[in-house]
């Protein structure tokens, strides 16, 4: 018997059963009841065919879970998954107050409103047993759910963003709760990854909280963390920072207020600064020693201190194989609270224009390739993202090109303003286009460049891979006007 993993088991219980405390739930009738408080949400697990009663001060919400619909993604990059494939979505069917409705486990995806409660899918028992997340987070039930009462922030309505100055998608890295780590071990991510040049950035404490691990003064031989202690079971833990950046003011015990700085954003992993081509801050929330959804509660943050109107989401990455439809949705996209979002478009690796949230792509061969999406809100601005998709041919792996692209600064960009630009990507003979009409110049590594005009650009990477086959990575910057030209 392996004591380890029976020791595992046990704190993954007594987590569950702490956070089963505060659902209050109770057998009655074939119907549990579940006490959905404000705050931070209520995490709480249930079977197909059950009927759950979630009561909150304004009503009850009747909710049975009727089917859940998994959907994959090949794996010709890891190779230790069932089948050769990865988990990619969960649609979840229910029936709320006797009508259909469905949720999604996905990569960025926000809670849905249903009734009396926002709900948002933490995990299915299929995914999280499938080996991906490790033996600690087995499910003894079919899916784990959490939910706020309806209209209610998710998470304190104070909280802040963890990145001062930061713009959403400064970087093509970037990955959320449930999405394939790419590239790498067969892992889907807890928590929120967002990509960044190391230690230019400030990270913050999003909430008053206390120093509870520090990585200070030797480093911790892992990520480098900061956990912060925010009452109530509750803590925040910042990864992957460098030791030199951490402020020696906060160690262990130390009280600290909402938006002190704690550190810059580095590139520390398994004790050292091994995250050459993947630098970011990892983020995530922990009640009871149970880690839990965040990426909602960072979305009303990122709105709260920065005033952004869009939050394109294109969906991150994907994997596909040559003659493979890929299924493109921007339905993800978020707009920020009082506007609403007027329309979509993408614009294809091969220069195809698609109107509509929905939009369909083939690969004829094997590359790196950026579909680019374009969404206006109803009051005319505007944001882009891209989704950057791997198709590999599988009776050939190998050396179709990886890494990211980094630009900072990230906000307050005006112009005149050097920018530098960082490509992390695996291909050779690359050129940089920062779509403003200018001629493509070659970067190698950092690139510094200053846009003349205002306006939001997307800046196209290309290159080939270590097999020939052709990389095109894109990043939207936004130029502001000079402060000059603002107030006239």
């Amino acid at each position: 018997m392996d004591l380890r993993r029976v020791f595992e088991a046990g704190k993954f219980l007594v987590a569950l059963s702490a956070l089963s405390i505060s659902a209050t739930a109770t057998a009655q009738e074939g119907m549990r009841k579940v006490q959905v408080e404000s705050s931070w949400p209520t995490v709480f697990e249930a079977n197909r065919g059950e009927s759950l009663e979630l009561v909150t001060q304004a009503g009850s919400t009747r909710v049975k879970l009727l089917e859940i619909e998994h959907a994959y993604e090949p794996d010709h990059v890891t190779g230790k998954s069932a089948e050769n494939r990865t988990f990619l979505s969960a649609r979840l069917k229910l029936e709320v107050d006797g009508k259909p409705a469905e949720l999604w486990l996905r990569g960025y995806q926000m809670p849905t409103t249903v009734g009396h409660v926002r709900l948002s899918v933490e995990n299915t028992a299929e995914w999280a047993n499938s080996g991906g997340l490790g033996n600690r987070r087995r499910m003894e039930h079919d899916v784990r759910l959490s939910a706020v009462p309806a209209g209610q922030t998710w998470g304190p309505a104070d909280l802040r963003f963890p990145i001062k100055d930061y713009r959403w998608r400064s970087s093509t890295y970037r990955n959320s709760w449930s999405a394939l780590v790419p590239f790498n071990v067969l892992y889907y991510h807890r928590g929120e990854d967002f990509g960044a040049i190391p230690n230019k950035l400030e990270l913050v404490a999003v909430l008053p909280g206390t120093i509870a691990a520090t990585p200070l003064p030797n480093g911790d031989g892992r990520s480098n963390s900061i956990s912060l202690d925010v009452g109530d079971g509750t803590q925040i833990r910042y990864a992957h920072m460098d030791t030199e950046s951490v402020d020696p003011k906060n160690p262990v015990g130390t009280q600290v207020e909402s938006g002190t700085v704690l550190a810059k954003t580095g590139m520390t992993w398994n004790g050292g600064k091994n995250q050459h081509n993947d630098p970011h801050l990892h983020i995530e929330l922990a009640q009871n020693g149970q880690t839990i959804n965040m990426y909602a509660s960072i979305v009303e943050a990122y709105f709260r201190d920065y005033d952004d109107t869009l939050i394109a989401i294109a969906g991150g990455f994907g994997f596909a194989t040559p003659g493979q439809t890929y299924d493109l949705d921007a339905t993800r996209s978020v707009a920020r609270p009082g506007r609403s979002i007027r329309s979509y478009q993408w614009t294809l690796h091969d220069g195809t224009v698609v109107k509509g949230p929905h939009a369909k792509v083939k690969f004829d061969k094997p590359g790196y390739y950026a579909q680019e999406l374009t969404v206006i809100a109803d009051n005319g601005d505007e944001d882009r993202d891209s989704i950057h998709i791997c198709v590999i041919d599988p009776a050939n792996g190998g050396g179709y090109g990886s890494g990211w692209v980094y630009y900072t600064p990230t906000r307050n960009i005006t112009p005149g303003t050097p920018v530098t630009f960082r490509s992390r990507l695996a291909s050779s003979d690359q050129t940089i286009d920062f779509g403003d009409g200018s001629k493509p110049k070659k970067i190698e590594g950092d690139l510094d460049y200053a846009f003349e005009k205002p306006g939001i650009y997307t800046v196209s990477i290309r290159g080939a891979s270590a097999n020939g086959s052709p990389i095109l990575h894109k990043i939207r910057i936004r130029i502001d006007p000079a402060p000059s030209a603002r107030k006239q």
